[in-house]
């Protein structure tokens, strides 16, 4: 049976020294659809992509766990953040709510600007691995390769200049964070990239062995399903292509599973997309019969299963149609949350072909497979700071 809170996007703050170079702070900052990474010297993080402004005076009961993320601006506005600002949807909002994820004002929106910034202040917080005082901060992130040139400018204004916030995790004090971030120490890459220079790289950050023979002159495909798109990195005889697909991705399966639950006698039940992602980690939805008075919990996992399934089998099918089946390319690089949960159906898919190699971004590392993008533009930062000439 498949597991439901595997599709629930994460709440992880890891402490974990990380390779870096002297004199540079590196943060690699991804923020997606679906969760915000972050990669830093001393720590890996990652939270949902999504937070709400608080009424002034907002109280809460009970003792505070480390998913509780708040914010407080400059103004003195308090945002919850994360997981828990995400659990305040309730099924019967509309998906205008989730607005400032997919529209082409994101990098506009307050929300956008708020998780960007708590994104960075983890990566910045000191703990028992160091922090960033008195070195020069740097900031790598990236986009889909459809919206790299269009969309690396809006980024970019958002995350530089001086910044003053503070932010609580859990129950610890508030913590004030303030840097100044000049544009010129902001980098934009595609994002599959990122997965490429992840499995060519050990966890020291030295470049794998035969990594540059295997996946630079060889013919490669970075294969990234996210939460909004499917994002692909191609190589073949040297020459880079990139695709991004709209309609095959975890908000596709999620839609497909809230269209299910609506249409099946058995459920009748109103969902979106946002409200769903806080019934993945129990795995049921709430059927509420008001003419019997009775409401229960019932379990949705195999209509996720099978949404899951066909979304997959869609993005299998499109792969073969534009790529030549697959049957000349040597490997085939799974990154993403959702690349890890489909992992061992794209490999089954492909079990035939044994001149193609279908290998994890993650690989190299024992992280959870999210960070497999956010961990390549860490260390593509750091060969910058080693090699100034190609910053």
């Amino acid at each position: 049976m498949i597991n439901t809170n595997d599709f629930k996007t994460k709440t992880i703050f890891q402490p974990r020294q990380n390779p870096s170079v002297n004199g540079y702070w590196g943060i690699a900052l991804d923020v997606g659809f679906s969760s915000v990474k972050t990669f830093s010297p001393n720590q890996v993080a990652c939270f949902p992509s999504y937070a709400r402004k608080l009424p002034r005076g907002q109280k809460f009961l009970g003792e505070a766990d480390n998913r509780n993320i708040l914010y407080r601006d400059e103004n003195g506005d308090v945002w919850l953040v994360g997981m828990y600002a995400q659990n305040m949807i309730h099924e019967d909002d509309s998906d205008s709510l989730s607005e400032g994820l997919f529209v082409k004002n994101r990098f506009s929106s307050p929300m956008f600007k708020v998780i960007a910034r708590v994104g960075l202040a983890l990566g910045m917080l000191t703990n028992q691995y160091g922090g960033p005082q008195g070195k020069n901060l740097a900031v790598q992130t990236g986009l889909p390769p459809k919206h790299l040139e269009e969309y690396a400018p809006e980024i970019k204004e958002v995350l530089a200049g001086d910044h003053e916030y503070e932010i609580k995790i859990g129950n610890r004090n508030w913590e004030k964070v303030k840097y100044s971030l000049p544009l010129p120490n902001i980098r934009v890459m595609e994002q599959p990239m990122g997965s490429l220079i992840a499995v060519s790289t050990d966890k020291n950050g030295n470049p794998v062995p035969n990594a540059k023979k295997k996946y630079l002159n060889g013919n490669v495909m970075v294969l990234d399903p996210g939460f909004g798109t499917t994002d692909i990195f191609n190589i073949s005889e040297r020459q880079v292509t990139c695709d991004t697909w709209d309609d095959l991705s975890m908000n596709a399966v999620l839609q497909d599973v809230c269209n299910t639950l609506h249409d099946d006698p058995g459920y009748k039940v109103k969902m979106t997309v946002p409200a769903i992602q806080k019934c993945l980690e129990k795995g049921t939805v709430r059927i509420i019969d008001k003419k019997l008075r009775k409401a229960y919990n019932k379990s949705f996992a195999t209509i996720l299963a099978e949404s899951s399934q066909r979304i997959c089998d869609g993005m299998l099918a499109k792969l073969d149609e534009t790529y030549k089946g697959m049957w000349y390319h040597d490997y085939l690089i799974v990154t993403g949350g959702l690349g890890a949960a489909w992992f061992d159906q794209i490999k089954e898919y492909y079990k035939g072909i044994e001149t193609l190699k279908v290998i994890s971004g993650m690989e190299n590392d024992n992280l959870d497979g999210i960070f497999s993008n956010v961990r390549g533009y860490y260390f593509n930062l750091l060969n910058t700071f080693k090699n100034p000439k190609v910053a």
